[in-house]
């Protein structure tokens, strides 16, 4: 409960680390329930829609290309 999500009441959960709010909307049919969460193909399923959806796929053309290779 360090960070200021949690100290809201809405943690971070799952492997990519996403509050529940965000997850259930985001999440794909039949697996928004916040039981599937933890479950790492949901989460990352609603994680990647999430990106897709705020940022546009032009941030997935770059990943491709070879552009954040500096991690």
């Amino acid at each position: 409960n360090w960070d200021s999500n949690a100290k809201r009441g809405t943690p971070s959960m799952g492997l990519l680390q996403m509050i529940a709010p965000t997850y259930t909307y985001y999440a794909k049919q039949g697996l928004r329930s916040v039981k599937y969460q933890r479950v790492p193909y949901a989460n990352l399923w609603a994680a990647l829609n999430y990106v897709k959806s705020r940022y546009g796929m032009s941030k997935f053309r770059s990943w491709s290309k070879g552009y954040n290779q500096g991690y």
